[in-house]
């Protein structure tokens, strides 16, 4: 009878599959909510809106999106 993994063995192995889940569910999950909210009507033109940026840029306002003063840092060159 093999010897059962060791404790140390075993939590790597569970993170592993714990980032793994969230690596493929997250994503999966923007994409249906977005989906329910913004009426889009294919999963591929979703992600491709997404992906673009339109969603960060038109649901969140650039001052919190970006909250490092560029503007300020232009006009003193």
């Amino acid at each position: 009878m093999a010897d059962a993994p060791s404790l140390g063995t075993r939590m790597v192995v569970s993170a592993l599959g714990g980032m793994g889940a969230a690596t493929v569910c997250h994503p999966i999950d923007v994409l249906r909510i977005q989906m329910q909210l913004q009426k889009f009507n294919s999963t591929f033109g979703c992600a491709k809106h997404i992906v673009g940026g339109y969603v960060m840029t038109r649901t969140v306002p650039l001052e919190i999106a970006l909250p490092y003063n560029f503007s300020a840092t232009l006009k003193s060159q």
